[in-house]
């Protein structure tokens, strides 16, 4: 949850690529339940998801898109913060750069947060499918100038 040092206060975030949802969770649990806002009627901080490959059931999530985010992207508004957790290796690098790029002009308003494995990534889940591509810290150094790393394969793109 290092991201939040460097945002305002978030009120919203887009979990893209939630997969079973546990960083909605946790976003859930540090930004309102341990406010004392245990249900869902006293959240004061909308957490969405997109994810296509798997049917989300844990309830830390205002809302949920089974699209995937180049069909959903024109439709989004905007939140405080973006995550995309092992999302931009199942894109080929135009489409990922393309996307991010769109989301951090169009849909951030404070932040995203990119994460990628490392080049020789193995899968975790039987249906998971191949990664269409590689990324490091050079995809990231020539399109953005507010950014910051932690670790080799976690960016925030700040604004």
């Amino acid at each position: 949850m290092g991201i939040l040092n460097y945002l305002n206060d978030p009120k919203s975030i887009l979990d893209i690529g939630a997969g079973f949802g546990k960083y909605g969770l946790l976003f859930r649990e540090h930004l309102d339940i341990r406010k004392g806002r245990l249900d869902s009627d006293s959240w004061k901080t909308t957490i969405d998801a997109v994810e296509p490959s798997y049917k989300l059931t844990h309830q830390a999530y205002n809302s949920f898109y089974t699209d995937h985010i180049e069909d959903l992207i024109s439709s989004l508004g905007e939140y405080d913060l973006i995550l995309l957790a092992d999302v931009l290796e199942y894109m080929d690098k135009d489409t990922g750069l393309k996307i991010l790029l769109e989301l951090y002009r169009k849909h951030c308003k404070q932040g995203i947060v990119v994460s990628y494995p490392p080049a020789k990534m193995r899968k975790l889940y039987a249906d998971q499918p191949e990664p269409k591509s590689t990324w490091s810290l050079l995809d990231f150094n020539h399109k953005f100038n507010n950014f910051i790393t932690k670790g080799q394969q976690v960016v925030y793109l700040l604004k």
